[in-house]
């Protein structure tokens, strides 16, 4: 099985992540959790590159998100799904296409996502929740801002109205309400992969 946590940051992806995988082992599933971008050796450079700020040409970023996902697929996801392991990661495909068709038109940038057919997720998890409150999460956790968090308000809720037209375009999206407890959250989440896991 193939697992994605997706949405803006400070809604707590990481944290959700870790808890389903500690609760699927519990269950004696082999689980194995990686992250966009730089989640292969490969590809470390490519996501200090990418949150330094330094590249500030959309088509320009939207190449190396999906360079970097190409070598995190065949040296990652792809080799650990051949061995039955559950893979879970925070980001994929939905990332590049909410945060890169802010600046960039919406069906271009899906389509060309589509075009490298990366392997399909068997369920995204989306956290929904406003800029404003993501925000206020990491300034809590004494957070330092990349280039993207920078941003500002504005461009965080057009990524997260973003992810709300994918959810209502693809099935496989659930829209989870991040403004709940984190075991509120975690519930939700193990009652969502326990139905596919059956």
């Amino acid at each position: 099985m193939f697992i994605t946590f997706e949405g803006i940051d400070g809604i707590g992806k990481s944290t959700q992540a870790l808890r389903l995988k500690a609760w699927l082992e519990k269950l004696n599933y082999e689980v194995i959790y990686t992250f966009e971008p730089g989640g292969c050796e490969l590809s470390k450079g490519v996501r200090e590159l990418l949150l330094s700020g330094n590249i500030k040409d959309d088509i320009a970023r939207l190449i190396l998100f999906l360079g970097d996902r190409k070598l995190h697929v065949d040296k990652v996801i792809k080799p650990a799904l051949d061995l039955n392991k559950i893979v879970i990661c925070d980001r994929y495909n939905l990332s590049s296409i909410a945060y890169q068709s802010v600046n960039l038109d919406y069906k271009f940038v899906k389509e060309f996502v589509k075009s490298f057919n990366f392997v399909e997720p068997d369920i995204n998890l989306f956290l929904d929740i406003k800029a404003e409150d993501a925000l206020k999460r990491l300034e809590n956790r004494g957070h330092a801002k990349d280039n993207i968090e920078s941003e500002g308000v504005k461009y965080l809720n057009a990524v997260n109205e973003n992810y709300k037209k994918l959810a209502e375009e693809n099935n496989k999206i659930i829209v989870i309400d991040a403004n709940k407890s984190e075991l509120e959250i975690a519930n939700l989440i193990k009652n969502y992969v326990n139905k596919i896991l059956k």
